[in-house]
């Protein structure tokens, strides 16, 4: 898990979501308010947007794109609802998710289910070899 997540809110504009993508190398952001996840935005997400605003790549339309951009919030694309999982669950647990679901990310929650990390399958994967 990692426990130093990078999160957005509702209404961040997904310029902001972008940048926090981007300069943070990761591939999913947690939107939390009042400490709560409410949704969850891939960078996929994000990668559709753009093909739905950019027109033949050319300056103009990325040019479109960083407005548009500049006016959609958070909120108005994120996946909900977001299934988490529980700080004190066992590895297996977010196994189990992944398995029966087609996410690649599970926000962690403590008991008054604020967010407290983040797991992967790529976590997943590293736990596995770092087991033998």
């Amino acid at each position: 898990m990692t426990s130093d997540v990078i999160s957005c809110y509702p209404n961040d504009t997904l310029d902001s979501v972008k940048d926090k993508i981007v300069n943070n190398l990761i591939h999913h952001i947690p939107v939390v308010e009042n400490e709560k996840v409410v949704g969850i935005i891939s960078k996929s997400d994000l990668h559709r947007m753009e093909h739905h605003f950019t027109l033949f790549e050319n300056p103009e339309a990325e040019q479109s794109n960083i407005q548009i951009f500049s006016t959609i919030l958070a909120k108005e694309i994120m996946a909900t609802p977001v299934i988490c999982i529980r700080e004190d669950e066992p590895v297996n647990a977010a196994v189990e998710v992944f398995l029966e679901n087609t996410l690649h990310a599970l926000p962690v929650v403590n008991h008054d289910d604020h967010l407290v990390g983040i797991v992967t399958t790529f976590d997943l994967i590293r736990f596995s070899f770092a087991k033998d």
